[in-house]
Formats: C-alpha cells, sequence, structure tokens
C-alpha cells in the first residue's frame, strides 16, 4: 500500500470538481492523496474518497471508493465472513478492489 501524502503539508491547495448523485458538480478541497497504479491515485476531499486520474495536470474523478459494486460487495462480504475484517488483510481487499478499477480504466483508455 503506497503512503498518504498530506495535500496541505506540501503547502499547496488542490481542488476538484465532484459530482454529487444528482449528476451537479462541487468543487472540493483535497486533504490527502496515495497511488494506486500509475497515474491513478485514491484522493480524499473531506468526507468522500475518490479515484482520480491525473495527468498533466488535469485530476479527472474516476469513482468514489466508498461505493461498491454488486461483485465489490460481495468479496468484501466473503473477506469479513472468513475473519479478515478486522486485521489489515482488509484493507488488502480494497486496496485489490482499486487496483481492479484502475486496471480497467486503463483497458479503456487503449
Amino acid at each position: 500500500m503506497a503512503d498518504v501524502i498530506m495535500i496541505r503539508d506540501l503547502g499547496i491547495t488542490l481542488k476538484v470538481n465532484l459530482p454529487n448523485a444528482k449528476g451537479e458538480t462541487t468543487e472540493r478541497e483535497a486533504t490527502w492523496m496515495r497511488n494506486i497504479l500509475g497515474d491513478i491515485f485514491e484522493m480524499a476531499f473531506g468526507v468522500t474518497i475518490w479515484l482520480v486520474h491525473i495527468q498533466d495536470s488535469i485530476i479527472t474523478p474516476l469513482s468514489c471508493t466508498m461505493c461498491f459494486t454488486e461483485q465489490e460487495s460481495k468479496m468484501l462480504e466473503l473477506g469479513k465472513s472468513l475473519g479478515i475484517y478486522y486485521n489489515s488483510n482488509y484493507s488488502d481487499l480494497i486496496e485489490t478492489i482499486l487496483k481492479r478499477r484502475a486496471n480497467e480504466f486503463y483497458a479503456r483508455q487503449k
């Protein structure tokens, strides 16, 4: 798992327009980020966390990392039922899901 970088510690303010459930965008300030794969990062904006693509100083929101597909939810539930919910292996499951999303994004770009 990549190290978390606190945005404010870098002395910069980073704002991104994020869509809400209605499809309207709202400008949010990033608080921390960490690299997932290549140009894809997990980035926190207040109370929400997003997977974003950063290229040529353009930040593109890809998906909310707090929302899971049915398949991802089943994977997390299986992990929970196997008793790994309360140890570091649970964060490995989340990491696997985020890397899968990143790979899917790169596959669509080709």
